[in-house]
């Protein structure tokens, strides 16, 4: 047994289901380790990967739990619970982004980063006038300003930015508005400003300094490049994004029988006892689930012709031909 400490919480660990799973514990809980402190994640959090790697069932948890499980499996690389907690913040809209926002701006989770890009490129104005929006860290600002397509001016994020600062200035006063920007400064296209936006904008925020705006004016006046450092020097405007295509694209009825789709489905393991048909022939089914490794499926028709092509001891092997039509599916589509 090791034990772990977090704030003082001591927690008992079985070592030997911790390194099974995580490399980073792997090296750390080592034979002269009888403690291991356990600083970037909280003991609720730290619970919570236990209950995985034990191989018990996750309890319910908001999103935003889920994302804190998410990026912790991400620094312990346990892939696995990175993939599954991710799965459940996969979001939708810009009112349930923030989550996912979190994990794809802080941690390495693959499997969110489309759907975060596409909300945050087609809904940029929600998601930067949202109330989660100002508490967001400076990575996730960094993450939206790295974008080259958003669907609002450079000018409305610039007053969202200043916003955000100027409200974590005073959350966190240990840090001036322009020091809490430091980072994201240079993703923001000041220079596709004008000189009248600029004196409006950006001097009475007083973010730059006095040389840095004269600077930025002279560019703009005299439409040349310039290059200050920590400064965004980009001169083209964003593009916009194609608002024609939804956020999160779903099959088609038609691209069910298309090839592609099919060759990049899952396969599925049937857990349910299907009897053969007597003497060969076919049998329909209907009205019943099958247990897939994420959800419940349940078919509304499934058609069996039997072929037996070989024998394996006693157990004969057979040709499955079927049409399966996917009448619902518990929890949401399946991927």
């Amino acid at each position: 047994m090791k034990r772990c400490i977090k704030n003082q919480e001591r927690i008992s660990v079985v070592t030997c289901y911790l390194v099974s799973h995580s490399s980073v514990f792997r090296d750390r809980l080592t034979d002269n380790n009888s403690e291991v402190c356990v600083t970037d994640i909280t003991p609720a959090v730290f619970k919570l990967i236990l209950i995985y790697v034990y191989g018990g069932k996750l309890p319910a948890m908001d999103q935003g739990t889920i994302a804190q499980l998410a990026l912790a499996a991400c620094v312990y690389n346990i892939q696995p619970l990175v993939t599954k907690a991710s799965r459940m913040i996969v979001p939708k809209s810009a009112e349930d982004v923030f989550p996912a926002l979190v994990c794809a701006a802080n941690g390495h989770c693959p499997n969110l980063d489309s759907h975060v890009i596409k909300i945050v490129q087609r809904d940029t104005k929600a998601v930067i006038s949202s109330d989660q929006f100002l508490g967001l860290d400076a990575n996730c600002l960094e993450y939206i300003c790295r974008q080259d397509k958003l669907s609002v001016t450079e000018l409305e994020l610039w007053r969202a930015l200043v916003h955000w600062a100027n409200k974590k200035a005073v959350s966190q006063n240990e840090k001036t508005p322009r020091q809490h920007l430091q980072t994201i400064l240079p993703y923001i296209r000041l220079n596709t400003f004008s000189s009248e936006e600029i004196g409006r904008e950006v001097i009475l925020t007083k973010i730059l300094t006095a040389d840095e705006i004269m600077k930025l004016i002279t560019a703009v006046t005299n439409n040349e490049p310039w290059e200050l450092l920590g400064i965004c020097s980009i001169r083209e405007k964003r593009e916009l994004p194609d608002l024609t295509q939804d956020v999160v694209s779903k099959p088609s009825a038609d691209d069910l029988t298309n090839e592609k789709v099919a060759k990049i489905s899952h396969i599925y393991d049937v857990t349910t006892n299907i009897t053969k048909p007597e003497g060969g022939g076919s049998k329909s089914l209907s009205n019943f689930t099958i247990n897939t490794a994420e959800k419940p499926v349940e078919i509304q028709t499934f058609h069996l012709e039997t072929n037996p092509i070989e024998a394996l001891g006693n157990q004969p092997v057979y040709d499955l031909k079927c049409t399966i039509t996917v009448s619902k599916i518990e929890g949401g589509f399946c991927k």
